[in-house]
């Protein structure tokens, strides 16, 4: 309709935080052959990593911490934290979590 005054029309979209739908949760993740490694936790895009026992208790250690996260669709990249550090992605799926990382996968992290 503006172009008929000779205004051209342009669409503005807003910019809006991605996320993975349903990720947030906690999930258990374990390393390729199932020996368990921490508990993540996942809340909009803020994140908590905290190294566990083989039996997925919480222990003290140096990579414990927070950061934050950004969705690309499907996948997250953290942006800051101890996750960062390790220079990993991950694939949001329905039940879990792949991370990944050069090497390839790295933990499978499942919703408890």
């Amino acid at each position: 309709m503006l172009a008929a005054f000779g205004i051209a029309s342009t669409a503005c979209i807003a910019a809006q935080p991605a996320s993975a739908a349903g990720a947030d949760g906690t999930y258990g993740c374990a390393d390729v052959t199932g020996i368990a490694l921490g508990l993540l936790s996942i809340s909009g895009s803020s994140y908590t990593w905290t190294k566990t026992d083989t039996g997925f208790r919480p222990q003290q250690a140096n990579e414990n911490g927070s950061g934050t996260v950004r969705f690309d669709g499907n996948y997250f990249v953290p942006v800051t934290g101890p996750m960062a550090r390790w220079n990993v992605t991950g694939a949001v799926a329905t039940n879990g979590i792949n991370i990944n990382n050069n090497g390839g996968n790295l933990m499978g992290c499942r919703r408890r």
